[in-house]
């Protein structure tokens, strides 16, 4: 695993010093390669274009009906790989490759011969949506830092969007907040995610959801994922402060779970002095939160994993009940309930792995979730990241929710970094080598 760089880097003989994303000071050093300056423009729009759609347009869709709507995120995303693939240096390694093929094969085979009912447009935006996640992009060290840096500025806009909403709330009403709802046309919008929510119900009083995001849940995750990211590899901690006191500020349980699964693993090597202050610091937060009255409001919540219906119980409990149950079929192994056919209505909130095994049967849903895995830890520019994209995206993502693998690409799956083992010249793919 890679520790973060100390910032700014101290300059050696005959090296150049470079600024805190690892980029050689104006006027100092050696000029980059073409190459690299060729690579790097390029990743970097590609970046951009797939951050904005994966925040900004989160939920913005086009369709005829609510069912056949396709998020804007998704041809954001190809066209950010199109870009990748003419301009920049892509890498194709045979095990993303052939994972890819088989899952889709495989599920598409055993859909069109064993399924009695499924949907032809559930199974074309399962092989579609992880399309992306075939090709990675050779890149420097310095070109990450800086898309990393990128997404995490955009959640510090997110994170201030979030308090001016508490703020306007407080001071006017949550009705003065802008409302993509009622600012777009419907035909416009992705449907069946609760984008106001009170923060308990019956209560006059909303969970922000930063105008942007599906619903506060997401708002809440990606906040935390850029938490993760500050932790590894820049260790600002006024943004750490911002995020964490974030998480708290949306009165969703999803950030906060993902941080306390992950939290461990991502701090990794800490001084003993950071690791006092960040006690201290969690401390505070922990006392404010109970003075301002958040842990009264959240902690009815905490009964909702053991009662039937409740969002925890439909976001954790169901989908491993359903898996065990559907695993007793002997059918199960080959043959799924169809794509597209799980149920939708009330909390559903499926785990990937529940939902491509239940449509398909178990071991293409295993196909499925071996490609996602090794495509996310090969060649993983920071292991430490990818493990919380991993836990993200297996408890609290969704199958065929746009946003979830396509944010996975963004923050790990599309770069390979330059000068590692695994990640020198040639197209063809080598054994990855992690650290």
């Amino acid at each position: 695993m890679q520790d973060k760089l100390p910032f700014p880097l101290k300059s050696a003989r005959g090296v150049p010093p470079v600024d805190r994303f690892g980029l050689p000071l104006r006027g100092q050093g050696r000029p980059r390669a073409a190459s690299e300056t060729l690579s790097r423009g390029p990743v970097l729009w590609a970046f951009l274009i797939v951050a904005l759609g994966t925040t900004m347009f989160q939920k913005i869709g086009f369709g005829s009906a609510p069912d056949g709507i396709v998020p804007l995120v998704i041809p954001m995303a190809l066209l950010a790989t199109i870009v990748g693939l003419a301009f920049a240096r892509p890498v194709f390694d045979t095990g993303r490759v052939a994972l890819y093929f088989l899952f889709v094969v495989v599920s598409g085979l055993t859909t069109t011969l064993f399924a009695t009912n499924y949907s032809i447009n559930s199974f074309a935006l399962y092989a579609i949506l992880y399309l992306p996640m075939v090709v990675a992009f050779r890149v420097s060290e310095a070109t990450y830092r800086q898309c990393m840096n990128a997404f995490s500025s955009l959640m510090v806009a997110a994170a201030a969007i979030l308090f001016a909403q508490h703020l306007v709330q407080l001071g006017i009403g949550w009705q003065y907040w802008p409302n993509l709802d009622q600012l777009l046309p419907p035909s416009l919008l992705i449907p069946n995610f609760n984008y106001v929510q009170p923060i308990v119900w019956g209560m006059n009083y909303m969970k922000p959801n930063g105008i942007f995001f599906l619903e506060v849940s997401f708002l809440s995750q990606f906040i935390a994922l850029a938490l993760g990211i500050e932790l590894v590899l820049f260790r600002r901690w006024w943004r750490v402060a911002l995020f964490v006191a974030a998480v708290f500020a949306t009165f969703a349980g999803t950030g906060l779970l993902l941080l306390l699964l992950t939290v461990p693993v991502l701090i990794g090597r800490v001084s003993i002095r950071n690791m006092m202050l960040a006690t201290a610091g969690f401390a505070i937060i922990g006392l404010l939160a109970w003075w301002l009255g958040w842990v009264d409001l959240v902690s009815h919540r905490f009964d909702e994993f053991n009662r039937t219906g409740a969002s925890a119980n439909m976001r954790f409990v169901e989908p491993y009940n359903r898996l065990v149950a559907f695993a007793s079929d002997p059918h199960s192994l080959y043959s799924g309930i169809g794509a597209g056919q799980i149920e939708k209505a009330l909390n559903f909130q499926w785990w990937p792995i529940t939902k491509a095994i239940l449509e398909y049967g178990i071991v293409p849903g295993l196909l499925f979730y071996a490609f996602f895995l090794y495509t996310l830890f090969n060649r993983a520019p920071r292991l430490r990241i990818a493990y919380m994209l991993a836990v993200w995206f297996t408890f609290e993502g969704a199958l065929l929710t746009a946003v979830n693998p396509i944010a996975c690409m963004m923050l790990s799956t599309m770069f390979v970094i330059e000068g590692r083992r695994g990640a020198s010249s040639g197209s063809g793919a080598r054994s990855p080598t992690r650290r």
